[in-house]
């Protein structure tokens, strides 16, 4: 835990001077340099909900995000020891209405340095396009490269993902933006890991925002390890005031072949 705190206080002393723009509801998910092995397939799912959240969108027409849950599908397929293919379908039921609606798709592509050149390390790319309704995001069609960069000190795993997000929709400002995510976990036996995660978004490269203006979020999380299936859980929130204060999120991952 020692590890885990410095960790972050290293982090965030980098980042939080600059400035950031806004969590991903539909995959609150730091990547590793893990993938699917060739012919392998796996369903993941996300769910995780806003009991207390912001009662306005960041934009007009924006759902926002108190007592809204958003529930994510998303099917992966390894194709060789360093690449996999992975599609996602986005839906979530508003907080307002209680209405089931459509929330988006993607598609992605994961590149890693297989684990038995890699030693301690954890190494690796993810590129993804999106489509998502004006009704979450006021860029509908944006892309997303996401390094990824990781290391492991005894039982403890350190991993960055410094993430630029583009957008695609014309007409809108396409300036790329910064959006990291970190995590600090440490493997406490019986199969568990437990940890801190981090997201943010600093806006554009171009005119970063203020730290106090950007989403910011810290969860506590646990894993699963070694398992015959993946689980992740965890509670969080954000502490400026365009934060949501308090999110609780799932993932569970289950093998397909």
């Amino acid at each position: 835990m020692r590890q885990i705190s410095v960790f972050f206080a290293l982090f965030l002393a980098l980042f939080l001077p600059r400035a950031a723009g806004a969590l991903d509801a539909f995959e609150i998910q730091v990547y590793d340099g893990e993938i699917n092995g060739p012919r392998k397939a796996t369903l993941e799912t996300h769910l995780n909900t806003t009991p207390s959240g912001l009662s306005q969108g960041s934009y007009p027409g924006q759902t926002p995000n108190q007592f809204t849950t958003h529930l994510t599908a998303e099917v992966a397929l390894g194709l060789t020891p360093w690449w996999e293919l992975g599609g996602y379908l986005q839906s979530a039921v508003l907080g307002s209405n209680g209405n089931y609606d459509f929330a988006g798709a993607k598609i992605r592509s994961k590149f890693v340095v297989p684990e038995a050149i890699r030693g301690d390390w954890q190494l690796g790319l993810n590129v993804e396009i999106a489509y998502i309704p004006y009704l979450f995001e006021a860029t509908q069609w944006s892309a997303e490269l996401r390094p990824i960069l990781g290391y492991k000190w005894g039982r403890t795993t350190v991993l960055v993902n410094p993430i630029v997000d583009f957008g695609l929709t014309p007409n809108l400002n396409q300036a790329p933006a910064f959006a990291p995510a970190a995590k600090a976990m440490t493997d406490v036996g019986h199969k568990i890991g437990l940890g801190l995660e981090y997201y943010g978004d600093f806006g554009a490269f171009s005119s970063l925002l203020p730290s106090a203006q950007a989403e910011q979020y810290l969860f506590l999380a646990g894993d699963l390890l070694d398992g015959t299936f993946e689980l992740n859980a965890g509670v969080g929130g954000g502490w400026t005031s365009v934060s949501n204060p308090t999110i609780f999120k799932v993932i569970l991952g289950l093998p397909l072949n």
